[in-house]
């Protein structure tokens, strides 16, 4: 029984760690909407887009490793979607379950789990791997106007000196994207 439940917990560590990576991407993506949030163009419209796509492309890997959210659901339903965390659950019920040794039912269930958590890892790592690191090169390499004031310039602009100021272009630092994902 021991045995079996440090093989699951190695696996489990081995999918926290993989989980804590699209995390870290979600953090990433808030702090980029919030620095987009009143930049207009192209650029940033473009960035947008992205984001959306990566997003979903998280919310499809959570899904599989937790399962949908309850308010995706209508009326009254049953949570059978076997997913990753499920067949953990399963593996550590039956461990825990019985007084006896463990049998082969049992080991095929940690086997089981430990394969669905080789199959979630291998799809977050391709993810972090692909493409957000895409995206991460996108924000890097896109030009994106700083927003301006509208009382600053309106102030500047009635000035009969001074000439209307041009939008500053400035690029996306790396340091407001990397944060702790490991590429």
């Amino acid at each position: 029984k021991i045995k079996m439940n440090s093989r699951l917990q190695t696996s489990v560590n081995k999918l926290t760690e993989a989980v804590d990576k699209i995390t870290d991407a979600e953090e990433t993506l808030t702090k980029m909407d919030a620095q987009l949030r009143n930049v207009e163009g192209k650029e940033a419209d473009s960035l947008r887009k992205s984001a959306t796509t990566i997003r979903a492309e998280i919310k499809k890997i959570r899904e599989s490793i937790f399962g949908r959210n309850a308010t995706d659901r209508q009326g009254i339903t049953r949570f059978a979607d076997i997913t990753t965390n499920s067949i953990l659950q399963n593996a550590r019920q039956e461990i825990g379950g019985k007084l006896a040794a463990p049998t082969a039912q049992t080991e095929r269930l940690v086997a089981d789990a430990e394969a669905a958590v080789t199959e979630s890892v291998t799809k977050i790592n391709e993810f972090v791997n692909g493409k957000w690191k895409d995206y991460r090169k996108l924000v890097e390499s896109t030009p994106v106007k700083a927003p301006s004031s509208s009382r600053r310039s309106m102030k500047r602009s009635t000035s009969a000196t001074s000439r209307p100021r041009t939008p500053k272009v400035t690029r996306m630092p790396a340091s407001s994207i990397s944060g702790r994902i490991a590429v």
